[in-house]
């Protein structure tokens, strides 16, 4: 069997995203971070401002994408890539604000918005 290097932090990201996004109070993060470019702006932001951790696995297992053990990356490291998710969520819409806002459009109020039930 062949071994591979592969960055353990990179499912721990997607998953620290996951979760933050699913207790984000503000919404529009949620709609914004929906768009896949957008998403993998905020994991390049994530990698690029925390430590990664690498390791050797099966090469059938990386290719088959199978979690990966999140003990193998220490403590530490976990926390970091959570405390800069949190704070890249927010960074990254507002270095993006203008491409953000051509692709969501804007909310509006349902009391203001003409109504279809007349017909």
């Amino acid at each position: 069997m062949s071994k591979t290097i592969t960055n353990l932090a990179l499912p721990l990201i997607v998953e620290a995203i996951e979760t933050a996004l699913e207790h984000q109070h503000y919404h529009p993060y949620r709609n914004a971070y929906a768009i896949p470019e957008l998403r993998q702006k905020l994991i390049t932001y994530v990698l690029n401002a925390a430590p990664v951790c690498y390791g050797m696995v099966e090469a059938e297992a990386e290719e088959a994408s199978i979690v990966i053990d999140r003990t193998l990356v220490p403590k530490p490291v976990r926390c970091q890539l959570q405390e800069k998710v949190a704070e890249g969520i927010p960074k990254v819409i507002e270095d993006n604000a203008d491409w953000v806002g051509h692709h969501i459009p804007a909310e509006v109020d349902a009391g203001l918005a003409p109504s279809d039930w007349f017909g």
